[in-house]
Parts: C-alpha cells; sequence; structure tokens
C-alpha cells in the first residue's frame, strides 16, 4: 500500500525512538551525520547517528539541452545547473548537512559531486536570527531543516521529500542587448522555522551568465516583525577566502581578526553601503578571493580531512546587487575561523574568512546574486570589472 511522505518519516522516527536495528527496509538507511562537511571529526562521542526516511538509491541528475536538471523518476537527485556551470542542489545531493543549498562549480577543475560553498537561509524576527543547518527539524526530529523544492512560488504547497524534485521551468527572458535569454528557475523552499517564519528562495539560472545563481526570498505567510532574510555563504575556508575586495581597499582576513585563534567563529565584521564597490550602472560588487594563487599546494596539518583538501583551480566568489534592489541600508558582514569547522585541525595560513554575506531591511522578492567566477582580480575592482556582453560570460557582471 503506497504511504504518504509524512507518514514514512514518522514511522522512520518511530524506529529511530525504539533504537531499531533493523533498518535494511528499501526506504530506510542509516546515515551517519558528522558535525562538518562529510563525517569529521571521528571521534565517536562526536559522531551524532540518526534514521532517516530516504531512498537507498537516487537516480543521478540527468544533462538536458545544456541544462542540468532531476531524473523524471520517483527518487531522484535534487539537483540542477547548467552544463559546464554553476550547479546547485539540496540534501541529500553531495552529502553533507541539511538545511544549505549546495553550491557545485565544476569549471574550476572539481569532480561534479565537490561542494564548494553552501548557502543558508537565516532569517531575521525581531533582531533574533533562525539557522536552517542548525535547527532540529519539527517534520523529521533531526538537525537541520528540511529543504524541497517547487516550479514556483504558486505551487508551494505541504511539505514534500527532497528527492521528489520538481523539474524546474525555463522560459525566455530579457537580456542587456534588446535579446532573450533562456533561463532556468527553481524554487527551494524551508520548512517553519521555530519562530513559526517559513521562506523560500526562488533560484535562477541563466544560460548568458553561467557561473551566477539570482536568489530571490520569499516570507511565507505573515511577514510581520521580519527584519530581514539573510542567504550567507558558509564555507569560505574551503576555498580559505582571505581578500575581501571593497570600493577603495582590499581588506584580509588577517589585517580584520590578527589575534584569532581557537576553533571558534569570530564576531561578524560589518561594512555599510559607502564602502562597497558600486558598478558604473549602480549595482553592488562584494569579492572575496584566496590569497594564495595554486591552493594546491598547501602543506596541511596531519589532523585536516581529506574533505578539506583543495584540489581544484581557486576561484572568486562574489555577491552582487542590482541598482533597483539595493537600500542605504544594506551592509556586508564576514566572519572567520583558524581551525576548519566543528575541528581543531588548523587552517594552512591561518585564519580565513568563513560566512560571507550581505544583509538588508526584508522586502518580498528581495533578490541577491552569488556568483564563483574564475577571472580573478589583480589590483583593485575598478579594473576587474567588466560589463556584460553577450560573446564573453566569464567574469564578475558578464
Amino acid at each position: 500500500m503506497a504511504t504518504s511522505d509524512d507518514s514514512v518519516i514518522r514511522k522512520v522516527r518511530h524506529a529511530a525512538g525504539r533504537r531499531s536495528r533493523n533498518t535494511s527496509g528499501p526506504r530506510v538507511c542509516l546515515f551517519i551525520l558528522f558535525t562538518c562537511l562529510t563525517g569529521y571529526p571521528a571521534s565517536a562521542d562526536d559522531v551524532f547517528v540518526k534514521v532517516i526516511a530516504r531512498p537507498g538509491e537516487m537516480t543521478s541528475a540527468q544533462l538536458e539541452d545544456g541544462w542540468v536538471r532531476p531524473a523524471a523518476t520517483q527518487d531522484a537527485e535534487p539537483r540542477w545547473g547548467i552544463e559546464d556551470g554553476i550547479q546547485f542542489g539540496i540534501w541529500p545531493s553531495g552529502g553533507g548537512p541539511r538545511g544549505l543549498i549546495r553550491v557545485y562549480a565544476p569549471y574550476l577543475g572539481f569532480p561534479d559531486d565537490r561542494v564548494v560553498n553552501f548557502i543558508a537561509i537565516e532569517p531575521m524576527k525581531r533582531n533574533a536570527r533562525s539557522f536552517s543547518e542548525l535547527e532540529r527539524s519539527l517534520l523529521d526530529d533531526v538537525n537541520g531543516l528540511r529543504f524541497w523544492s517547487e516550479d514556483s512560488i504558486e505551487a508551494i504547497g505541504e511539505p514534500k521529500l527532497p528527492w521528489r524534485p520538481a523539474q524546474g521551468q525555463t522560459r525566455l527572458i530579457p537580456d542587456a542587448q534588446g535579446g532573450h535569454v533562456q533561463a532556468l528557475t527553481v524554487v527551494i523552499v524551508t520548512e517553519r522555522f521555530r519562530t513559526g517564519t517559513q521562506a523560500a528562495v526562488e533560484v535562477t539560472i541563466r544560460q548568458d551568465r553561467p557561473h551566477e545563481l539570482r536568489l530571490r526570498t520569499f516570507i511565507l505567510g505573515n511577514q510581520r516583525d521580519i527584519d530581514a532574510c539573510v542567504l550567507t555563504a558558509t564555507m569560505g575556508n574551503f576555498m580559505r577566502l582571505r581578500k575581501l575586495w571593497l570600493r577603495d581597499e582590499v581588506v584580509t582576513s588577517h589585517g580584520l581578526f590578527p589575534n584569532h585563534r581557537g576553533n571558534n567563529f569570530t564576531p561578524h565584521h560589518a561594512f555599510d553601503l559607502d564602502q562597497l564597490f558600486r558598478t558604473p550602472d549602480g549595482g553592488m560588487l562584494l569579492v572575496a578571493t584566496p590569497d594564495e594563487q595554486d591552493l594546491t599546494q598547501a602543506v596541511y596539518d596531519p589532523a585536516v580531512h581529506h574533505v578539506w583538501r583543495y584540489a581544484g583551480r581557486p576561484g572568486a566568489q562574489y555577491w552582487r546587487m542590482q541598482k533597483q534592489d539595493i537600500t542605504e541600508t544594506l551592509r556586508a558582514q564576514v566572519n572567520a575561523r583558524f581551525t576548519y569547522w566543528a575541528s581543531n585541525a588548523p587552517i594552512p595560513g591561518g585564519v580565513s574568512f568563513e560566512n560571507f554575506e550581505l544583509v538588508d531591511q526584508y522586502h518580498e522578492g528581495q533578490t541577491f546574486i552569488f556568483g564563483i567566477s574564475d577571472v580573478l582580480p589583480k589590483d583593485d575592482l575598478h579594473h576587474a570589472y567588466q560589463p556584460y556582453t553577450p560573446n564573453q560570460p566569464r567574469g564578475f557582471d558578464r
């Protein structure tokens, strides 16, 4: 007899409560979630084992007409993107914690399943910030909120299982030259946070901007007392981001946090709008880069788990906003770490940026653009910035 998605979850939660060893059913597996990317640290005291209803196997995302999309099967990997360009997914695609959008950049020389960064969804209500990665799910009783996908904001209804993904919608949208370009749009939905807030992010990839995700935020239902809906890139330590490119200067993690040691985060350091680089068309651009030319040549402490050992080319990670989306209250924020997340293993070269974000007063459909470019600035953003041209879809705004 067919069962609903929620009944599957309830049965597994009941089995987990009994600590049953009988977990060999085709839709139940033991998923060992360590407190970092894939299973580190190795101490048994630090391992949180949970039983989650999910397929034993998922059909990998498929390439069709230049787009990467979920397979048209019942149990499909929830992943979308553009061929040879940026891609994104939700758990269980790529492994790692729940409650995060995965970002892939295979054009930097990574294997297709290597997550380069995560984006968390963090609404602020009455100045209290919620954390999609860290909250315990009210649906599944496990760490990290459940994310699922829909084809549009209007299609959002009851919670779904993440491996029953939406295909996304392709359509033609206007380009800067007066013509049209194809784009793929998918909506990522969160379950309710413990504050009662529920959020959705509409993600769009344009074929002429293959290294960017256009992210529009929506608070579903009552928006009263919502201060912001922060989208934060959470894993800058993997690429060892240490240089932050502002309007008139480049600041570094060593300069901002010279004395930071230990295994905790630094406090956030904020930059007001007048410190951020403005593009000639009135937009805003914030770029973070490594300070190493070849990240693969680092000498790692033996305690550093293999998942943190960088094996691709360096990139420039950036947030940008278009003129019509910018308000005077916009600010940028970064924090940093001396050790890799959930470990005492030191980062080669010392402290580096971890979370990298823009914060502004929330309004419906607020749009942030996140990108990972294979073009790095050399001197300052005034020289590195290149206006969009249709024949060279690379760089920060091309």
